[in-house]
């Protein structure tokens, strides 16, 4: 079967619709996995007459499940199929960064991934055209929802940490001046807390850190991790943090990825508006 023609007739998503889906794609996979800025997943959004429906699969047959308030839900992006098409019209998308694991009843998958972008139409696989899979985009790790920025002093706290595993994730670029800018605050941090421990444990305990086994070091650090003086370094380190350039960089290119994404499906409903 021809996709444009399985599509043709589907309501196009209102401005409203696609300023609300971009946002609930940051929110609906891990994009953490993927590597923050030149390269990493790929994703595409289309038309799709199963839109919030969860895909079943028995061997090579596909099944299409509408889901309701009650439901058993398998992943965090999963919601009423109705509500889904009252938020984003019928648009679903399709990342080969994967889709979680399904769940396995007998020979049924549960929420089956698709073997690449396309829908079920009568139990069969029908994938997008060459001329829309070419739209697909490589938004980033900094897609991800975490991202999006802090508004009170406990998502700061999480947001900086957030910040701080960016030089981790695998295929960071070291020499792209921001992930080079988060390690040297991130290494930074490090040493002062050192230098921290150090002071606590000599004040507390009398006690080197250099003189102790690691086991038992591990365990005074345990300690003070829960100390008012650790507490009291990590707010000053967090007003710090909230004052550099760092996180409003980090918003920024949060920003870029969702424009990214958003210029995606603008390009596939052009293509659709075009074949109609």
């Amino acid at each position: 079967m021809d996709y444009l023609e399985c599509v043709r007739a589907l309501p196009l998503p209102s401005e409203v619709q696609v300023d609300a889906f971009v946002p609930y794609v940051a929110e609906a996979e891990n994009w953490l996995k993927t590597a923050p800025f030149q390269a990493g997943a790929a994703v595409i959004a289309y038309l799709d007459p199963n839109a919030g429906a969860r895909t079943n699969a028995h061997h090579d047959r596909f099944g299409i499940e509408i889901l309701a308030a009650g439901t058993e839900w398998l992943h965090g992006s999963e919601m009423p199929t109705a509500t889904h098409r009252e938020r984003f019209g019928y648009v679903s998308y399709w990342t080969d960064l994967g889709a979680g694991t399904a769940e396995v009843e007998g020979e049924m998958r549960r929420r089956a991934r698709l073997p690449g972008p396309g829908i079920v139409i009568g139990g069969g696989f029908v994938p997008l055209p060459e001329s829309m899979t070419v739209l697909a985009r490589q938004p980033g790790a900094l897609l991800h929802a975490t991202f999006r920025g802090a508004h009170d002093p406990g998502s700061w706290r999480r947001f900086r940490f957030a910040v701080e595993r960016i030089p981790k994730l695998e295929g960071a670029a070291r020499d792209h001046p921001l992930v080079h800018d988060i390690e040297t605050w991130r290494a930074a941090c490090r040493a002062e807390g050192e230098v921290a421990f150090a002071a606590w444990l000599q004040a507390e305990h009398q006690e080197s850190a250099a003189d102790l086994a690691e086991a038992a070091r591990w365990q005074r650090y345990i300690v003070w991790r829960d100390s008012d003086a650790c507490t009291a370094l990590h707010r000053d380190q967090d007003a710090r943090f909230r004052q550099s350039d760092i996180p409003q960089r980090v918003v920024r290119a949060h920003h870029d990825a969702l424009r990214c994404v958003q210029a995606m499906l603008q390009s596939v409903l052009e293509k659709l508006r075009a074949a109609r």
